[in-house]
């Protein structure tokens, strides 16, 4: 905002001299454009040269008087040494005219005559005086007669002459007195002018002063009100910190207490924050710790980094050892440089008793299971909280709870159950942890056992399993009043979970137990179901095999025959008819040998070797080249592929496999199979790779399940079971399988084969 108003003024101020600048330059233009000077100087000497001619008149009329006295008294003595006076007077002023009248050429020329009748004319006085002494000497009347006629033109030629020249001296004072008017006119328009732009300038000044006054008061209600809100966050940043739970300081450079909250005075014995303003940690109650705590305020402040949620002792005011979690950064002021540090830290000796608590009853029972782990358990607790009696229970039917350990007075009860109607522990199972730190027994006076202690504490908590739903209880009972360290219920909830832990895992145990019992009974019945089962499987394949081949030879037989004996019987559509009978039951045959080589591949068992995978594709590629012979087609075997498996089996997998490969390349031009491994994510993937007719990844998941095809009988022949029996052999093997494809440019099956393969004597 001061930028801004500075930036006005600035231009306020050049703008004022850029138009007075302007405004002489205008008026200068004007007076040297119209020449005033040089007009005003003319009229200047003009009135001067007017004045000579008027002061020249008086000699020239001085010199015809005396001219009228010669001729009254005739001294010419008398009138010789007037005429030498007048003319020596009149000399010098027409040499002055002459000098004034340079400026005018036309002037100049008119004095220059002046003077030169006057020369003539004073010449023919002197004439006349001479002329006159003769004449009244000798009696020439003529001669003077004659002299003064031309004393006479010579005085009207001399007058005339000078009044000539008055005609341009008056021009030019004419000219000077308008010049100077003008000039007069223009120093009074140019001073208006001036006055005006400073009025203008001074008015827009003012606005301007005006609006820096309003805005400067408008700055200084802001700061005003800006300082009153500093102040009231002052207040309530140290109401703030006066309020969190967290003691809050921070230090110079050289580690002294620029100030803390309240809290922190509290802890360090002061009775006001003020108070330990300049004072090190040397001189409070922690003095012990005080060298650590410096190198901690060095390393922040040297490193600039923040250290953070660190642990450390502290000796309180009453000399007892507290733990601390403190925090320490940089204080910065303004531009950025550390001009201190800022800590914070709470106090924490609660949780690193409850911790120690926990690390105690930890270490108490952590070889321990079952009973030991209980009584373990309800001893550390005892110790822990100085108590009388601890108990571990489980609910049992009914309103009762059988006891897993009870510990009383140091010793071990055997065979405690009480009822929870009118105990302490119905609230607990009801309501989760409850804690009653004194007169207990007076508040559940129904609970027998407790009133016969003398119970004052009490602190129970309930025992879950994963479902959440109470199994049991776990109470601490102590004859006097019970004071619970901090994070108490933390400890509690922590061992509670792992109680609740082992009731379920000895609940398990016994079952298991009990399953181990009756697991030989269970095997010898599951053995027998199996046998029945594959019994039946055996029975169904036979029925297949027997019963649907039997029908279906007699159809294609019977078929056969008829086209043989009856052949010129039949029209087309009877042949063909005849044809299409025969060709679906050679399909049907074709589909129940896939049925039972299916069936076959599930019931047998692995006989697992190391089979050498790049013979078996050596192999079923020199069979697939003795089927058609007049066939071209690429093989790339991988050299030295192996794995773990049923020899059998994995022959049956790359038949499948290669093929439908060698099938789907039969319209390729330049056909090319690949069988090959390689390693990804810690495994082998095998893979057969042909460049056929391939497949939409649409219908990929169709590809494994029997009797789907991608494709028309009529365009490649199969049954749809080949896939899914090399799936079946994969999985048996803990394998996987999957296909990649694309119509028109080939496809690619993928398959591993698991670790770890057993050999078995039969499947499911």
């Amino acid at each position: 905002m001061f930028s801004d108003r500075t930036k006005s003024g600035i231009f306020s101020g050049r703008a004022l001299l850029i138009s007075i600048c302007a405004g002489v330059i205008l008026y200068l233009g004007a007076v040297f454009a119209l020449d005033l000077h040089s007009r005003i100087s003319r009229g200047e000497k003009g009135q001067k040269a007017i004045q000579m001619l008027d002061a020249l008149r008086r000699p020239l009329l001085s010199v015809k008087e005396a001219e009228i006295r010669l001729l009254k008294t005739g001294d010419t003595q008398a009138a010789a040494r007037n005429l030498t006076k007048i003319t020596t007077s009149a000399a010098s002023l027409l040499d002055r005219y002459l000098a004034l009248t340079q400026y005018n050429p036309t002037l100049y020329e008119l004095a220059t005559r002046l003077r030169d009748r006057y020369e003539e004319w004073i010449i023919q006085e002197r004439r006349l005086i001479g002329h006159f002494t003769k004449a009244a000497a000798d009696g020439h009347e003529e001669i003077l007669q004659d002299a003064l006629h031309e004393a006479s033109d010579g005085f009207m030629n001399t007058m005339n002459t000078l009044g000539a020249g008055e005609a341009p001296i008056h021009h030019d004072i004419d000219t000077g007195h308008r010049a100077t008017r003008l000039l007069m006119l223009s120093s009074g328009l140019l001073f208006l002018y001036l006055i005006g732009l400073v009025f203008i300038f001074q008015r827009a000044k003012t606005r301007e002063l005006r609006r820096s006054y309003d805005q400067l008061k408008k700055e200084m209600k802001k700061r005003q009100q800006a300082r009153a809100a500093i102040q009231e966050s002052t207040k309530m940043l140290k109401l703030v910190l006066d309020t969190i739970p967290a003691r809050v300081f921070w230090k110079d450079l050289d580690s002294n207490y620029l100030g803390c909250n309240r809290i922190f005075a509290r802890d360090t014995g002061l009775e006001s924050p003020r108070q330990i303003i300049g004072k090190s940690d040397f001189e409070l109650t922690w003095a012990d710790q005080a060298k650590q705590y410096r190198q901690d305020d060095r390393q922040v402040i040297q490193t600039g980094r923040p250290k953070l949620r660190y642990e450390e002792p502290q000796t309180g005011p009453d000399g007892s050892r507290i733990w601390l979690e403190t925090s320490k950064v940089p204080l910065t002021n303004l531009n950025g440089d550390i001009i201190g540090v800022l800590g914070t830290y709470q106090d924490i000796t609660g949780r690193k008793q409850a911790e120690e608590a926990f690390r105690a009853l930890f270490q108490s029972t952590v070889k321990a299971v079952g009973q030991e782990f209980f009584e373990g358990i309800a001893a550390a607790l005892c110790e822990w909280l100085k108590a009388d009696s601890a108990i571990i229970a489980e609910l049992t039917e009914g309103d009762n709870v059988q006891a897993l350990s009870m510990v009383l007075d140091g010793k071990t009860i055997d065979q405690y159950s009480y009822a929870l109607p009118g105990a302490p522990c119905e609230i607990v199972i009801r309501k989760g942890y409850c804690v009653y730190p004194d007169r207990v027994s007076e508040l559940f006076p129904d609970d027998r056992d407790l009133v016969a202690m003398r119970a004052k504490g009490y602190v129970g908590i309930p025992l879950k399993d994963k479902s959440g739903s109470p199994i049991g209880v776990l109470c601490v009972i102590a004859r006097r009043k019970l004071d619970l360290p901090p994070k108490a219920q933390d400890v509690f909830e922590i061992i509670a979970a792992k109680i609740s832990v082992e009731i379920e895992r000895k609940r398990a145990e016994q079952e298991l137990n009990l399953y181990r019992e009756h697991l030989e009974e269970l095997v010898a019945q599951r053995t027998v179901e199996l046998e029945a089962s594959n019994e039946e499987l055996e029975a169904f394949s036979y029925s297949v095999s027997h019963d649907l081949r039997a029908p279906l030879r007699s159809i294609d037989g019977f078929s056969k025959a008829i086209l043989e004996d009856y052949w010129d019987d039949l029209d087309e559509t009877g042949r063909d008819y005849l044809r299409r009978v025969r060709a679906a039951s050679q399909r049907m045959g074709l589909l129940i040998d896939d049925m039972l080589k299916l069936a076959h591949v599930t019931r047998r068992g692995l006989t697992v070797t190391q089979a050498d995978l790049t013979a078996l594709a050596r192999d079923i590629e020199t069979r697939l080249q003795e089927s058609q012979p007049g066939r071209q087609v690429e093989f790339r075997i991988q050299e030295g592929l192996s794995a773990r498996g049923d020899e059998r089996l994995l022959r049956i997998v790359l038949e499948n496999l290669l093929g439908n490969a060698w099938k789907y390349t039969g319209d390729t031009p330049r056909p090319r199979i690949e069988f090959g491994g390689k390693e990804k994510d810690g495994e082998t993937v095998y893979y057969v790779r042909d460049n056929g007719a391939g497949f939409n990844m649409r219908y990929a998941g169709k590809l494994f399940a029997p009797f789907q095809r991608l494709h028309r009988s009529d365009e490649f022949e199969g049954t749809g079971v080949g896939l899914a029996t090399a799936q079946r052999i994969v999985h048996r093997h803990h394998g996987r399988i999957w296909a990649e494809g694309e119509e028109a440019r080939g496809a690619t099956f993928y398959f591993t084969l698991g670790e770890g393969i057993a050999s078995s004597s039969g499947g499911t």
